[in-house]
Parts: C-alpha cells; structure tokens; sequence
C-alpha cells in the first residue's frame, strides 16, 4: 500500500495517529509476542495479533506493517483474518474505498470460516463501502480539519488532506497544504509523497522548470529513503526530462532543435549571443513599458489604450492587464493574461495579478491556486505573495485574516534550515532555502554573502542559477521586488 490508490486517495505511512498509552498488559503481550515472532516457523500468527493490538490502540504504522508481513507468510487468508478485518476497517473510514473493497473481498472469500461473533463487524464494513467515495474524502477532510488544531504531527494531516483536494480537484487548497506540511516537518522526507505529487501537478501544467525545482527539493532526504521510493523518484525525473526535451515555442529551443552541424563551442557561442540579444530586447521593453505606465499614471484609460502598441509584447501586456483590473474590466484583464501565461508558463507576477482578478470575482478557489503558482515561482519568498495567499485561505476556510509574524516563522524555518546544514552538509538546495529566508528576514549581507558561494559552486545549466543571479541583481539595487 504505497503512494496513491486509483480514488486518488493518499495510501502510504506514516499516518498521523491516535496513539493511546500500551496498557501494561498490551505492552506485555507485544513483548511477547515479538520475541516468538523471531522463533517460530509460523510467524503470520503472532503478527497478527501484533496488529489487532497495534490498530486497537492507534498505532497505525506498525499495525499496517504487521499485518502485511502476516498476510505474505500466512498460508490462508482466514488464519490472519482479524488483522485484514481491522485493516479493511481503518482504511475505509480513512476514505481509502479501493483498498478496503479489497480486503472486504479477501475475507469474503473466507467468510464462512470466520467465527459468528466477527459477522456483524464484515457486515458493518460492507454499508461503510457502499457510502459514495466523494463523501468518504469530504468525510475525511472534515476529520483532518478538525483533528490539526491539537496535532502533535501537522504536517502528517496537512500531508494526507492535499492528497484528499488533489482528488477532488481542488488544486489551491492542495498546493496550500503542501507547503504548510513541506514547512512544517522536522524533515522533509516525512513529506516526500506530497512532494512528489506536486512535482506531477507541476508536469500536467507543463510548468517544467519549477517541476524540477520541486522534485530537486527531495535531494537532501535521499539517504533516508528505501530503494523502491528512490527508483520511483528517479523513474519520475526521467519522464520529466523527457517532456522536458519536446519542441517548444521558445526561439532558443528552435534554434537548439534545428540541429548543429557546427563544433559544439562555436554553437554555444552563438546560443549565448542570442539568449544576450534576446535579453537585451525584453529590457528594452520593459523600460518602454514602465515609462508609458509613470507617463499616464493619473488616467488609467489612456493607458490602456496606449498600452496596445504590440500586442505581443509582455512587459506592455501584462501592464495593460494591470490597469484594466484596476479599472474593473476584468473579462478583458482575464483574456490578456490567459494569452500572456501561454508565452511565459512560469512568470510569478502574471500569475499573482490573474489571483487578484479572480479573488476579485469571487473565484477563491482559483485564486489560491494562482497565488500558491505564484509563491513556487518565485525566486524569493514575496511577502506581499504570503499575504495574500493567507487573505484568501481565512476566505476559504471561513475565518478572519488576521497578518502573520512572518519574521518570527522565517527565524523558525532558518533554524531547521542550519541544522540540517550541521546534519547533512552545505547543499545547493539548503543554502538557496537558507538565501530566502535571510532575504525575508531582511538579512542582506547574510543573503548576498551566502549568494555569492552558491553562485561559486553552480554551472550555468543549473537550475538555480539563474535565480542566484536574478537575488544578487535585486541584492545589488540593479532590480525591484514586491
């Protein structure tokens, strides 16, 4: 039971649980119990009874793992019958339809061999599994919702209810939990299923380069994880970099695929000079851009109409987009930007001014899917982005805003992040995580100076390359940021 079952559901450990205190007499038997597991040549039964014991007092992590070693060294399923029963029974008011049919099916197979005092408990499992899936997750995230406010492991609950959204479909609400489980967690391989699942969201969006700057997040748990989940994650990455290598729009990538007869110096001289020219181009616009937009800054009308100078271009459109919103002309803004994110896939600031329209219209779901797009994009932590995105979860969730010490949860984050540097070594992905904080904290030198080494160790076809050097161009006053 790893990963996701065919409902969508999240089906892998650890859950967060319901740990009761081992009576002495439970505690008494477990010891038992294990001492003759390691024994006897019939170990599915003691097993069993491990896990009746462990469900029974809500440990479910070891519960699931005794009953899948009792069910691979049981020679009949009615020999280990009361683990599949607890099991099937946890698993479907976790919402986890497929994997409960399945084991009502097993002990439908032995049901006759089964005592009558456990017929009632198979016929409550049967009604539980005729209840609509849809109302299971609903049911399940009603839990969560109500199980976090006291949870000793949030980010567990986080972790398992984005799994619930993504089925439903709610993406926004999915990507929010993400991040909460992702900053909560004490590490981050006890997250890693989610962020694998949001590494997949990121490729059906075919958002390619933040794809890889999430499942590149994952690269500091390695050594924690099992052989299976390393090859899942590899298996991932190159289906990744395979969607990665298809025709794109880009001119470069044209340019690339036209094929090279040249040595391969003189065609990355020439691909240099182009990505340069190409560069040069898009200042130019801007600049023209941001000169029309300080020239008509008291007439929001004339600026529209000013702004339809190329139609193509983004720095004109995304400002045009910016004073029809302001003017409520929303359908035309929402045209604009569609247009606009189908050139530029992964520009933050399109994607946070398209969350303004929607919360505008009420669309909060999408919003928030927007502003959560808009925060991975990011090359630092935007805190008018974090604002935002806490305004429209109090909306969702039914609640007030009330603004956030995002200071004091920065020095939180930094702390965790400087002791995983003590656990596991300087990694680029670690003193990138350590640049933002610093910058969110308003800690310029630290953040320039950290900057400066990770740009020292990175090649130029790294993925946080570019974004080293778009945080020493804001850091050296060259640009501006929200």
């Amino acid at each position: 039971m790893d990963g996701v079952n065919r409902s969508g559901v999240y089906t892998s450990q650890p859950f967060e649980e319901e740990r009761k205190p081992l009576t002495p007499k439970d505690a008494e038997t477990i010891k038992l119990l294990s001492s003759i597991i390691v024994k006897t040549n019939t170990p599915h039964t003691p097993l069993a009874a491990l896990a009746v014991i462990y469900f029974r007092s809500g440990w479910y992590a070891e519960a699931l793992e005794m009953t899948t070693r009792a069910l691979e060294s049981a020679p009949k399923i009615q020999d280990v019958f009361q683990a599949v029963l607890c099991r099937a029974e946890f698993e479907s008011s976790h919402g986890m339809k497929e994997d409960a049919e399945r084991d009502y099916l097993k002990l439908k197979e032995c049901q006759s061999a089964i005592p009558e005092s456990f017929q009632s408990r198979i016929e409550a499992l049967k009604r539980s599994l005729e209840v609509p899936l849809e109302d299971g997750v609903s049911n399940r995230i009603k839990e969560i919702t109500l199980s976090l406010p006291g949870s000793k492991t949030p980010w567990l609950l986080h972790k398992e209810r984005s799994q619930c959204y993504l089925y439903q479909k709610q993406y926004g609400r999915a990507l929010l939990d993400i991040r909460r489980a992702a900053s909560l967690a004490p590490n981050l391989y006890e997250v890693w299923e989610a962020i694998y699942f949001r590494t997949r969201y990121l490729m059906q969006k075919n958002m390619l380069k933040i794809a890889f700057k999430s499942l590149d997040e994952l690269s500091i748990c390695l050594d924690q994880m099992k052989e299976s989940e390393k090859e899942k994650l590899e298996k991932l990455k190159n289906t990744l970099v395979r969607q990665n290598l298809k025709p794109k729009k880009d001119p470069i990538y044209q340019l690339a695929s036209g094929g090279c007869k040249e040595p391969s110096q003189a065609f990355q001289a020439r691909l240099k000079d182009f990505k340069e020219k190409e560069a040069e181009e898009k200042e130019d616009l801007l600049s023209k851009a941001i000169s029309l937009k300080k020239k008509h800054e008291g007439s929001l009308q004339r600026l529209i109409e000013d702004l339809k100078i190329d139609t193509h271009a983004g720095p004109f459109q995304y400002y045009r987009a910016e004073a029809l919103y302001h003017e409520g002309r929303y359908s035309e803004a929402l045209d604009i930007l569609n247009a606009s994110i189908e050139d530029e896939i992964e520009n933050p600031h399109l994607y946070f001014l398209r969350s303004c329209i929607y919360y505008s219209l009420q669309n909060l779901e999408k919003a928030l899917e927007d502003i959560e797009l808009a925060l991975l994009l990011s090359p630092i932590e935007v805190k008018e982005y974090l604002h935002t995105a806490e305004i429209i979860t109090a909306r969702l969730e039914g609640g007030v805003y009330v603004s956030l010490d995002f200071q004091e949860e920065a020095r939180k984050k930094l702390d965790i992040v400087k002791k995983n540097i003590f656990l596991h070594g300087e990694s680029s992905e670690l003193l990138f995580e350590k640049i933002n904080l610093h910058l969110m904290l308003q800690e310029q030198e630290e953040a320039k100076k950290d900057a400066l080494k990770l740009k020292e160790r990175l090649s130029e076809d790294d993925p946080h390359y570019e974004k080293v050097l778009d945080i020493l161009q804001f850091l050296n006053g060259e640009g501006t940021s929200s």
